[in-house]
């Protein structure tokens, strides 16, 4: 019989009891810990591909002629700072102002941004998004939340959604820095 001071966590799939865990690491917490310390970096890889796998999934969900990675996270900086400069994206998409710039081509050439004169240099444009490219940027939105929700409601189980919807401020947090 667990204690009732039990801790079950889940690893790669597992569900392991902190506090019954003689069986699966040693008879301490300490060896736990340990156990955790030697494993660390196959789950921080498993966390970033799982991550990834799920990033590209709803991706592929939006449907053909989406937007990349990349212009959608230059849509997404513009609505919420607009107007920015390329260097200014480039900076916070942490890329050279080149890749920054062939991007912005890119979703200038689809209508979704537009490039105006900065207002005290010359030398500078402005990006901010079109009323196209907000219509986009929401429908993009909603065609991949609406793909989450519905994963979520039909393959986890109440207790699984539960942990899930726990975990997001987790990775916010880890997010943010």
């Amino acid at each position: 019989m667990a204690p009732t001071n039990s801790l079950t966590i889940g690893v790669c799939g597992v569900g392991i009891d902190l506090y019954d865990i003689e069986a699966f690491v040693g008879p301490t917490i300490a060896h736990a810990a340990a156990w955790f310390d030697e494993h660390w970096d196959r789950f921080v890889a498993r966390l970033r591909l799982v991550v990834r796998r799920l990033n590209r999934r709803t991706q592929v969900e939006t449907g053909a002629g989406s937007p990349t990675r990349s212009e959608q996270a230059v849509r997404a900086w513009v609505e919420d700072r607009s107007p920015l400069t390329p260097s200014a994206l480039a900076a916070l998409e942490q890329v050279r102002p080149q890749s920054m710039g062939q991007t912005l081509d890119a979703v200038a050439r689809r209508g979704w941004v537009t490039r105006a004169a900065h207002p005290s240099d010359r030398r500078q444009v402005l990006i901010a998004h079109t009323d196209v490219g907000r219509i986009a940027l929401d429908c993009g939105r909603q065609v991949r939340q609406a793909w989450l929700g519905e994963v979520m409601r039909t393959r986890l189980d109440a207790e699984e959604q539960r942990t899930v919807i726990a975990a997001i401020a987790l990775r916010d947090r880890m997010a943010r820095g």
